[in-house]
């Protein structure tokens, strides 16, 4: 009996793993899986103004070898996103 449900357990959790990324490197085009930040805050680029900005602290520094970046996919905010 414990191995039944085992094997039953074990096939619900790799089935959710499987069909979870259905189309791999993609993301959500859907408003509400995105975020956008309550205030805005001192950038740590003292170049910058005060503004909404994404800080990743990964322990130390890396060379960035790519990053991709996606804009706001509203259509009623199309002025919101990334800009230069």
């Amino acid at each position: 009996m414990k191995k039944t449900i085992f094997l039953i357990a074990a096939l619900v959790g790799l089935s959710q793993m499987v069909f979870s990324q259905c189309f791999p490197n993609r993301h959500s085009t859907n408003f509400y899986d995105g975020w956008v930040s309550c205030e805005a805050a001192p950038s740590p680029n003292p170049a910058r103004p005060v503004s909404h900005f994404i800080m990743y602290d990964f322990g130390k520094v890396y060379k960035l070898g790519q990053m991709t970046i996606w804009n706001s996919n509203d259509p009623a905010h199309l002025d919101w996103g990334m800009r230069t």
